[in-house]
C-alpha cells in the first residue's frame, strides 16, 4: 500500500535522482534511489556503517516498502559499501546540500528550539543538547512547557516499555 509522500522527501527524490547510476547487468538488482534513500534515512537515525544501513533497513523494510520500489528487499551491506565506492562523493554532496537548502527554505517560518540539559552521573556531568522543529511562536515559556510535555510522553512510554514489558532487559534489539 503507498502512503502520501511529504513534499521534502519527494523533492529529496527528484534531487537523488540526477545522480548517475554506476551498476550495470547483474549488479543491478538494486534501484539506485531505493539504496540511497535507505542510506540517508539509516544515517539520520545514527547508522555509522554499511553493516547498520542494512540492519535499518531490514528493520523498516514494512515501512520502506510503502515508498521505495526494493523489488528484491532490502540490499546487503556489501552491496551499500560497492555502490557508494562507485558513486561520485562530490556529486552527491552537491545533490544533498541543494536539498538540505530547499527544505530549509521550505521550513523558513518555522522556528528552532535548542534545549540543553545537564546531569551528573557518578560524578561527571553530561551536557545533551536537543534540537525541535516546531511552528510554535518563539516564546521561551511556551517552547519549555511543549518540549517537559514531549518529555513526559516519552517518559511514560520508556517506563511501560522497560518496567511493565521488560525491554532493557531484552538481548536482541
Amino acid at each position: 500500500m503507498q502512503h502520501h509522500i511529504p513534499q521534502p522527501l519527494l523533492d529529496l527524490k527528484t534531487k537523488l535522482q540526477a545522480i548517475h547510476d554506476p551498476h550495470t547487468g547483474r549488479a543491478k538488482r538494486h534501484h539506485l534511489l531505493d539504496i540511497l534513500l535507505i542510506s540517508l534515512c539509516a544515517s539520520l537515525c545514527g547508522a555509522q556503517t554499511f553493516t547498520d544501513i542494512a540492519l535499518w533497513g531490514r528493520c523498516q523494510h514494512d515501512w520502506l516498502k510503502t515508498w521505495l520500489a526494493l523489488p528484491h528487499g532490502i540490499p546487503s551491506h556489501d552491496t551499500f559499501n560497492r555502490l557508494f565506492g562507485l558513486i561520485d562523493p562530490n556529486h552527491f554532496r552537491e545533490v544533498f546540500i541543494a536539498w538540505t537548502q530547499s527544505l530549509r527554505r521550505a521550513v523558513a517560518d518555522e522556528v528552532v528550539a535548542v534545549v540543553e540539559s545537564e546531569r551528573t552521573v557518578r560524578g561527571q556531568v553530561q551536557t545533551q543538547r536537543r534540537y525541535y522543529l516546531t511552528s510554535l511562536t518563539a516564546d521561551a515559556v511556551r517552547l519549555a512547557g511543549a518540549v517537559r510535555g514531549h518529555w513526559e510522553v516519552e517518559n511514560s512510554v520508556h517506563w511501560v516499555l522497560d518496567v511493565q514489558l521488560g525491554e532493557d532487559a531484552h538481548g536482541l534489539r
